[in-house]
């Protein structure tokens, strides 16, 4: 891939006022639907016990510019988009105090400190993308700020490794 950012093409026609306000969201399901949801992928993933103050929900995608089998190389289960918007519709859903409360009822606890944050590793650089970082509180943010060298010496290993 060149050098240039990951097109952003969900983002054409809209203007840059209305992006932060157009979050992936679950509307159409109810509040119970949305904690039976939250507890089965919170148990599916094993994250029903024991949350970390910062939880990063993962998703992945590519970039590559002028490959027809460009949908091939992003996520199969996000049936050939990226995992972007799952991540960030989980992060969200897991985040709201309504469903925390399902939860703790369910004898799940989500420490009130905690937070998901949703994140895109980009597979063909090795790089990740955060979301929706203006919702996080401030120590969340510092634990995510806290991350960054971390990151971005991981991605730069495996690059070398990849390089051979």
């Amino acid at each position: 891939p060149g050098q240039a950012e990951r097109a952003r093409d969900d983002l054409h026609g809209l203007p840059s006022r209305y992006r932060q306000l157009c979050r992936p969201q679950l509307n159409a399901i109810s509040l119970p639907d949305k904690i039976t949801l939250a507890a089965r992928v919170l148990h599916a993933m094993g994250l029903d016990r024991q949350i970390a103050p910062l939880v990063l929900l993962v998703g992945h995608g590519s970039q590559s510019a002028n490959n027809a089998h460009a949908a091939a190389l992003d996520c199969g289960a996000c049936c050939g988009q990226t995992g972007e918007v799952n991540a960030r519709t989980l992060a969200q859903l897991l985040n709201e105090i309504e469903v925390r409360r399902g939860l703790l009822e369910r004898g799940i606890l989500i420490p009130e400190d905690s937070r998901f944050l949703a994140l895109l590793h980009n597979t063909t650089t090795d790089e990740v993308e955060a979301f929706d970082l203006d919702l996080l509180p401030t120590n969340a943010r510092q634990r995510w700020d806290a991350l960054q060298p971390t990151l971005a010496e991981a991605g730069d290993r495996v690059r070398r490794e990849r390089a051979g």
